[in-house]
């Protein structure tokens, strides 16, 4: 009954409010828009550190994960948030999702910048309240991070390259166990940023 009721009230309202608000011209894809959200959070989190002034650990955790992204591109690896917003920027050059490069209608573009600004919150916290992160819970919210990372961009790949060549339901490789691996990655992403947070 559940999914009945997603399927015919709340994906036709979910594609209305992201897609369609109000309707009239479609001008930019819906991944101009994330992408730049996650390529700004490196410098909407440096910002934040020289506005407070705050250069403790637990704010330089949250933005050497994106200085380390530029050094770590090239051997794989992921530490936190504004990492994550680079990696999404080369997932997005490499391996393009189109689920992302829909249009969208100007007030439907008006809400994803709102709700991606929601995702700067953590960031906003970790320095404007001067979160203090144990190195315990510094150590498991990037090892949560590099395995979110790492399954995100391993499944997004693989589904890039299997329907590159071959379309229909793919069931081997990343997502053999799981149908939804990229977003278990990215929950566990997420979740390292909450907890950094204390949230």
């Amino acid at each position: 009954m559940m999914e009945a009721l997603y399927i015919k009230y709340l994906c036709p309202f979910k594609k209305y409010v992201t897609l369609d608000l109000i309707g009239g011209p479609r001008p930019l894809q819906f991944r101009y828009f994330i992408n730049m959200q996650k390529g700004a959070t490196f410098f909407f989190v440096l910002a934040c550190m020289a506005y407070y002034d705050n250069w403790s650990w637990t704010a330089h955790v949250y933005l050497a994960s994106t200085l380390c992204f530029v050094l770590s591109i090239y051997q794989h690896m992921s530490v936190d948030h504004g990492i994550y917003g680079f990696i999404w920027l080369l997932k997005d050059i490499t391996v393009p999702d189109a689920t992302w490069q829909v249009y969208l209608t100007i007030p439907s573009a008006i809400v994803a910048v709102v709700g991606l600004g929601i995702y700067w919150v953590a960031g906003y916290i970790v320095v404007a309240h001067r979160v203090e992160a144990s190195p315990s819970l510094g150590a498991l919210c990037i090892m949560m991070n590099t395995l979110g990372s790492t399954l995100m961009l391993a499944s997004d790949t693989q589904k890039y390259f299997a329907l590159k060549y071959k379309k229909g339901l793919i069931s081997d490789g990343w997502v053999t166990w799981s149908r939804n691996t990229n977003y278990l990655g990215e929950m566990m992403l997420y979740l390292s940023f909450a907890l950094l947070a204390n949230h």
